[in-house]
């Protein structure tokens, strides 16, 4: 029978909350929320989202193991 143990189980964080995103996203990166993050499902929303994201994943990426994934279409999503 198998157990999950912090060595084999992954954290995973489903965002879609309608532009929201932005203002939880930095919260986590101050409070180091990312250090447990796994993977990151996102939807991005507002005006110049590509833009911001490209600068938020940056900022993620340069300082955890987060993989950020950007949804493209419904339950469609992309490493970024």
């Amino acid at each position: 029978k198998a157990h999950l143990t912090k060595e084999n189980s992954r954290v995973i964080v489903k965002m879609d909350i309608e532009g929201s995103e932005w203002e939880v996203i930095e919260e986590m990166i101050k409070k180091n929320t990312f250090k447990i993050v796994d993977d990151l499902l996102v939807e991005f929303h507002g005006p110049d989202k590509n833009k911001r994201a490209k600068k938020v994943v940056k900022n993620i990426s340069s300082n955890f193991r987060t993989k950020v994934y950007k949804e493209v279409d419904p339950g469609n999503y992309y490493l970024m």
